[in-house]
């Protein structure tokens, strides 16, 4: 009779090796996804990746180089800077697109500085004259909706005088009514 212990209690035996090995790869996946940072600025596509990962894997079991590192590392810095060049042109076209969208959208105004704000709720108070001190909220947010900034989810709305404020938004004081609401949408 075959005296190897029945598979059920084999898996029993290897239960802690198996823990470590998963602990292991997870600690190792981690370690690819930290790599992936530094390769974002490249925007690679799945056929380059695969490029870099048999790099990765010939440096890192010691292989021979299938090219000069001495003569293609120059040509890294500049792929960086040509990818870097062509996603600031794609976001500066999405940009572009956002805020003609945001434009477009019922009362919407735009500064001559390109600020364009949309009322959310209209004000009923009197509007602030230029020695008027005034208190804004704003709300930064990416052209995806994600919010970067938020000084009323801080709780620390900003004070200022009324002509300050306009001189950042383009706008004269006659231009706002106390308690206005409006989201305001900034050129990229």
């Amino acid at each position: 009779m075959d005296n190897a212990p029945h598979p059920r209690h084999r898996g029993d035996r290897n239960r802690g090796r198996t823990r470590a090995h998963d602990r292991s790869a997870k600690n190792l996946y981690a370690l690819g996804l930290a790599i992936s940072r530094s390769l974002s600025p490249y925007n690679l596509s799945a056929e380059e990746l695969e490029m870099v990962e048999a790099g990765l894997a010939d440096g890192s079991l010691h292989r021979t180089p299938k090219v000069d590192l001495e003569t293609y590392g120059l040509k890294i810095r500049q792929l960086q800077e040509e990818r870097a060049a062509a996603a600031a042109a794609a976001e500066k076209t999405a940009n572009q697109t956002f805020l003609a969208k945001a434009a477009a959208e019922p009362g919407a105004t735009k500064t001559a500085s390109g600020l364009i704000m949309i009322p959310i709720t209209p004000g009923t108070g009197a509007s602030p004259a230029a020695p008027d001190t005034v208190k804004v909220n704003y709300e930064g947010r990416l052209t995806d909706g994600t919010v970067f900034d938020s000084s009323s989810k801080r709780g620390e709305a900003r004070d200022g005088a009324a002509e300050r404020r306009d001189q950042v938004l383009d706008r004269s004081p006659p231009a706002y009514e106390g308690g206005r609401q409006e989201p305001a949408r900034l050129p990229g």
